[in-house]
C-alpha cells in the first residue's frame, strides 16, 4: 500500500480535496493533520544528510561483486 502526502497552504481547500480523493477507486482512507510530521534524526545522522546534500560522501562503492562491495564498504 502506499501514501501520498499533500501540503496545502490553504485551509479552505482540504474539505474539497479531501471529498474529491475519497471518490477515486481504491483510496482506502483519508486523514487530514495540522502540521506535517518532520522525521526525527540524531545529531549524527542530520550531519550525514546534510553533507550527502551537500555532494560530499564517503566515496565510491565497487559494485562489481560481492566480495568487491564489502571490501569497499569496509574501506570507508
Amino acid at each position: 500500500m502506499k501514501q501520498i502526502v499533500l501540503t496545502v497552504e490553504d485551509n479552505s481547500l482540504v474539505p474539497k480535496l479531501k471529498a474529491a480523493v475519497k471518490m477515486l477507486q481504491g483510496v482506502v482512507s483519508v486523514k487530514v493533520t495540522d502540521k506535517a510530521e518532520t522525521p526525527k534524526h540524531n545529531k549524527e545522522t542530520m550531519e550525514a544528510i546534510k553533507e550527502i546534500r551537500d555532494g560530499k560522501y564517503a566515496g565510491k562503492l565497487d559494485t562489481s561483486s560481492k566480495d568487491a562491495l564489502i571490501e569497499s564498504i569496509m574501506s570507508l
